[in-house]
């Protein structure tokens, strides 16, 4: 499962820096910014993000969301499934009696080849 964590806060370097980034992470990644260690978990995550930037990591606030649309890739790839099955079904009941055929041809014609 996914979910959308943002991070808002502010930082400084010459002056105030506004954080606000926003990523989606799995559930285990997401412990770690809970856990007994997460002033460090936040710092190190930000520091990457924002390099060179000082941060309070008290004073940096995690929302997060739980993402349960699928992204517009799997929606596309799922609608294309559906049509692809759709036409194959079409596609086999149509040409199913000239396989049949076909097949019996064949095999009635198996030993007449030289």
């Amino acid at each position: 499962m996914i979910t959308r964590v943002t991070f808002r806060g502010t930082g400084q370097l010459n002056g105030p820096v506004i954080i606000q980034k926003t990523v989606d992470l799995d559930r285990q990644t997401l412990n770690t910014f809970y856990g007994a260690k997460k002033d460090q978990v936040i710092t190190a995550f930000l520091a990457n993000h924002y390099p060179g930037v000082e941060i309070n990591p008290r004073k940096i606030s995690i929302i997060q969301e739980k993402v349960i649309k699928p992204n517009k890739e799997n929606k596309n790839s799922n609608k294309t499934s559906k049509s692809k099955s759709s036409s194959f079904t079409i596609f086999t009941l149509i040409f199913l009696p000239f396989k049949i055929i076909w097949k019996i041809i064949t095999w009635l014609t198996k030993g007449s080849h030289v």
